[in-house]
């Protein structure tokens, strides 16, 4: 008997990981999208603000029914740390991202790094758009473990990094 309830505790503990880590049936649940029959996931959530409760910098907000981080940035000081992800097997990195204020003269710069800031991937929008806008870059090198995100806005005159500007965050994949 004792067997049998630990046995059917641990298979309960297994199917609640393989769900809690995007298994199951239904794609629009699973956070890596893995193509019918392939082992090899076609796309890699690496941060969706739909799923995440609080940041340490800025907040998480609803605007028209999406969810973006929204954040101050104050020069090349803004960051959050999210738990590293591997996007092993991908190509590009889509972002969706905007200013409070559109800025001609500026871009927003929303940069992927590792755990010791290197870059992993750079999408740029500019210039700064006041209503989202999407992008899709390639990594850098051959880095693909994500786990920060720094978003910062340089002037395109003289390149120098700003403050006080309000920035939108949205969700960010990897892909094939």
């Amino acid at each position: 008997m004792k067997k049998s309830l630990l046995a059917l505790a641990a298979l309960a503990a297994l199917s609640l990981v393989f769900v809690s880590c995007g298994g199951g049936d239904d794609p629009a649940e699973s956070p890596n999208v893995t193509p019918a029959g392939g082992d090899t996931p076609t796309e890699v959530v690496v941060f969706d603000p739909a799923t995440v409760e609080s940041v340490s910098a800025g907040e998480i907000v609803d605007v028209e029914g999406t969810k973006y981080w929204k954040v101050t940035v104050d020069s090349y000081n803004t960051s959050i740390k999210i738990t590293e992800v591997d996007c092993a097997g991908m190509s590009k990195v889509k972002a969706i991202a905007y200013g409070e204020v559109a800025n001609d003269n500026a871009k927003l710069v929303v940069k992927l790094a590792d755990s010791s800031y290197g870059d992993v991937a750079l999408p740029e929008f500019s210039p700064i758009a006041g209503e989202p806008s999407d992008i899709s870059v390639d990594f850098k090198g051959d880095a693909r473990k994500i786990a920060v995100i720094q978003p910062f806005v340089q002037s395109t005159a003289d390149w120098s990094a700003l403050s006080n500007v309000v920035v939108y965050i949205g969700k960010i994949v990897a892909t094939k």
